[in-house]
């Protein structure tokens, strides 16, 4: 079934349209039938819809300006405008805003049904083309090569984490050629006078003539990936079955690589080749290594690849993972996934044990890992009364225990805390934002402008957050509750005062008497002027 919003404002009409159809035969029922459109604007803030029937000329918020609103969220819905004025302006807003049908009044029970049977066609057309399983996978195919090359990418920068990436591996069939890996980076040394005189500043056209000739040269070597990089960097991630003469194959590619583009080109160019390692979440730090071995340029000189192992003998391999895995810890604490962090403090624990790391370097690894997480609380939390700082009498009590099971412990309830705290404290913000808005209302309700856009740019946050967060705090969207704040303070002057009718709909913020009045008699029952002769 296809759900079916129903805008018109003349009851009469209305209830015609809905009486006059077997919508459950078509295939199509009721969602909801609104007097007008602000009063469907409302009901869209929180439901979807896949057709809506709208009249075109009505009181506040015409049809034409409904839909223009819808459109900007919604591209998906069918739209039939129904009016009783024959126009061509109307009919050619209707084709901009991509209406299916613009019908003219009186609209007999057979016409109407025989449009609404064309939208029903029309819905099934457009969600059996998105069923559509052999254009899917012909797509995917199609993108299968740029969606590896995204993974590679992915795995590289460290946005997948390493427990994911087999999985991630496994979801795209890739083999990227296990078990020995290693990255080389080529890059344009002086990249701003080189661009300026050679490519006329055009630097994304640059990356690509790199790019094509790091491919060209690789394209026999079935086993190397060719990526760009940020800042102008290609990346190549070498993969070879035997470590027997891996890393010499690498180191040989890239100085043809880098001879060929210099020669072709006559740039000053520079290349870094990381150590070989055994397994794909290692190519984070295999990245980091030819990043650092580029560094080493200046004193190396032009054109040279420069080889990670021949400048800095001693790698810092564990002390990268020990760092990803205090990042994995944090990220968790944040989001209080707490079953991750004892996770990751496992691992944290089991890397020192493996490692063997000294006391004083363990010391220094339990401060980092605190203190970064209580930095990050601070960070998140608005509330300064709930800040945290950290005590290091807990530190010292820390590093006295006897043993790293004790200590994991004592860390994990550390962090147990700090999340609980965190999560109240992010109650608390969704709280205070609450507030903020209802005060806000009771201050400054008499002006006009006041609606759901204008209050989340005041409180900085996403307009669907702030839907989202007001409904659950005062069970109702924050449009309703403005309109009954409203329409309270219209009955307290109607009954206190002498004013006329149009002067207090603009102390409670409306431009228009007449829609005051309709809002009003929809609230209250009964007319502004009966009311306070009541």
């Amino acid at each position: 079934m296809y759900n079916v919003l129903i805008v018109e404002d003349e009851v009469p009409v209305r209830n015609t349209i809905v009486e006059s159809v077997d919508w459950e035969e078509i295939g199509l029922t009721i969602a909801y039938a609104a007097g007008d459109g602000q009063e469907a604007l409302d009901y869209l803030e929180d439901h979807q819809v896949d057709l809506i029937l709208t009249d075109i000329y009505m009181p506040f918020i015409d049809g034409m300006e409904l839909i223009r609103r819808v459109r900007l969220t919604n591209n998906y819905c069918k739209v039939v405008f129904l009016t009783g004025y024959n126009e061509f302006d109307y009919a050619k807003e209707a084709i901009e805003l991509e209406a299916s049908k613009y019908l003219l009044k009186p609209i007999t029970k057979d016409e109407l049904t025989k449009v609404l049977i064309e939208m029903k066609e029309e819905l099934d057309s457009a969600l059996n083309l998105k069923k559509n399983l052999t254009r899917l996978e012909s797509e995917y195919e199609k993108q299968r090569l740029f969606m590896q090359n995204k993974l590679l990418h992915d795995i590289i920068y460290g946005f997948i984490p390493s427990d994911r990436i087999k999985q991630a591996c496994e979801n795209l069939t890739c083999d990227f050629g296990a078990p020995y890996y290693s990255i080389g980076i080529v890059e344009v040394l002086d990249k701003e006078e080189v661009g300026k005189k050679v490519w006329n500043d055009d630097y994304t056209l640059l990356h690509y003539a790199m790019l094509n000739i790091c491919e060209e040269i690789l394209e026999s070597e079935k086993k190397a990936k060719v990526l760009l990089g940020d800042n102008g960097k290609i990346i190549i991630v070498f993969t070879a079955r035997e470590a027997n003469g891996f890393s010499d194959q690498a180191y040989n590619h890239l100085t043809e690589i880098l001879h060929s583009i210099s020669r072709i080109y006559e740039m000053p160019m520079t290349a870094g080749l990381s150590n070989a390692y055994e397994t794909l979440g290692d190519l984070r730090i295999a990245y980091n290594e030819a990043i650092a071995a580029i560094d080493y340029a200046v004193l190396e000189g032009n054109n040279r690849v420069i080889v990670k192992s021949d400048i800095e003998p001693n790698s810092f391999v564990n002390h990268d993972r020990l760092n990803d895995t205090i990042e994995q810890i944090i990220t968790n604490v944040k989001i209080n996934n707490l079953d991750r962090v004892q996770e990751y403090m496992k691992l944290f624990f089991e890397q020192i044990k493996f490692d063997k790391y000294g006391l004083n370097e363990i010391k220094t690894l339990l401060l980092t890992l605190m203190t970064k997480t209580f930095d990050v609380y601070n960070q998140i939390t608005l509330d300064e009364s709930l800040k945290q700082t950290l005590d290091f009498k807990l530190v010292e009590k820390i590093y006295l225990l006897e043993s790293l099971t004790s200590i994991e412990t004592a860390m994990f309830e550390t962090f147990w805390e700090l999340s609980l705290k965190l999560k109240k404290s992010r109650e608390d913000d969704k709280n205070h934002l609450v507030l903020e808005a209802i005060q806000y209302v009771e201050k400054d309700y008499a002006n006009p402008a006041i609606d759901l856009n204008l209050m989340s740019q005041m409180l900085h946050v996403s307009t669907s957050y702030f839907s989202r967060i007001f409904k659950a705090a005062k069970e109702e969207t924050f449009i309703e509750y403005l309109t009954a704040f409203r329409i309270n303070k219209a009955k307290e002057l109607l009954k206190a005062t002498d004013k006329k009718v149009y002067e207090i709909a603009t102390d409670i913020g409306y431009e228009d008497a007449h829609y005051f009045s309709y809002n009003f008699r929809k609230h209250v029952g009964t007319t502004p002027l009966k009311y306070r002769k009541a």
